[in-house]
């Protein structure tokens, strides 16, 4: 559970901060504690991170529904289905095993005019490149060319449709037979095999043991916990860029405006200038277009600090 989650939040690119918020939880560590298996996944929180995460429930509760099926599966049968299984052609589509219509049929026990009505009938429910792949034209060339073995009637179609194992699932589930589900397990254990797919992208499949595997796991994790931690920051400064733009001074700013208008007053009246606070204060009100100086957004800070500087009385020939 805990690597499925951290790798479907990883694809999605959201944190643990913003999963944490979804659930109800006030700080990141909510989520954090069921993704690292400290605590749970109750249903109704499977239910929020599935729709986050654009799959299935059942994906995100895995031992459940695993036993459920391996319940419902006769012994018997699926002995039989796993004997295919060690004779049946991998097929791999974007790197990940696919299988055919005709294949499918005939490990659900049924047929590929079966298999085409249900996915037609319920076709709203299918998404390509997530439940299937549809090959035309040079795209069907190719892959018949490349298995060359396989003999089904999806060779002489005009279109060739590859099931994934998210599509194998939907059309079980169209089919809601005995025969479907064990079939599936089948395929779920020995053909999609989802151990293999994780171990081709380096991701540990079980909780270490071994100084070497808990080293490797705390890297994996430190790499995510910065990759985290540079969008935080990228976040902070955006919205300081949005409040430097927005908001106005800070009482510190506005106490650093107030002793600079003093100091160029006294340095004004000490050369003999007729010079008042008010006429400052009224330089920058009209400058910054603002009612008052207070009003001066932070941005422009520094900027008032120069007109304060600069400023003179109205009678700048009698300037230093």
């Amino acid at each position: 559970m805990r690597l499925k989650l951290r790798q479907l939040r990883l694809d999605k690119g959201v944190s643990h901060a913003y999963l944490a918020e979804k659930l109800g939880y006030k700080t990141p560590s909510g989520y954090s504690n069921i993704e690292y298996g400290i605590n749970g996944l109750r249903f109704e929180q499977a239910l929020i991170l599935a729709n986050e995460f654009g799959v299935d429930v059942s994906e995100l509760e895995e031992k459940n529904f695993e036993q459920k099926l391996h319940e419902m599966c006769n012994k018997k049968n699926c002995l039989k289905e796993r004997m295919k299984m060690k004779q049946l052609k991998v097929i791999e589509k974007n790197n990940q095993r696919v299988l055919t219509s005709a294949q499918l049929a005939e490990f659900f026990g049924t047929d590929s005019k079966t298999i085409s009505y249900n996915f037609n009938y319920n076709r709203e429910r299918f998404q390509e490149g997530k439940h299937f792949f549809v090959l035309t034209g040079e795209a069907r060339k190719e892959f018949l060319f490349n298995y060359r073995e396989i003999h089904d009637s999806s060779k002489h179609a005009k279109s060739i449709y590859l099931w994934t194992e998210k599509g194998a699932f939907m059309l079980a589930k169209s089919l809601n037979t005995d025969k479907a589900w064990d079939a599936y397990s089948a395929l779920v254990d020995d053909y999609f095999n989802k151990v293999e797919r994780l171990q081709s992208m380096n991701v540990p499949t079980e909780v270490p043991t071994t100084i070497e595997g808990i080293l490797e796991l705390a890297v994996l994790n430190m790499k995510d916990l910065r990759t985290e931690l540079n969008a935080v920051k990228q976040e902070n400064h955006q919205l300081r860029l949005v409040v430097d733009n927005e908001i106005w001074l800070t009482d510190h700013q506005k106490a650093s405006i107030q002793e600079a208008v003093n100091k160029r007053v006294g340095k004004l009246k000490s050369k003999g200038y007729d010079a008042h606070f008010q006429g400052i204060y009224r330089a920058l009100k009209d400058h910054f277009s603002v009612p008052n100086y207070s009003k001066i957004k932070r941005i422009d800070f520094e900027r008032a600090l120069e007109i304060i500087a600069g400023w003179f009385p109205k009678k700048k020939d009698e300037a230093i």
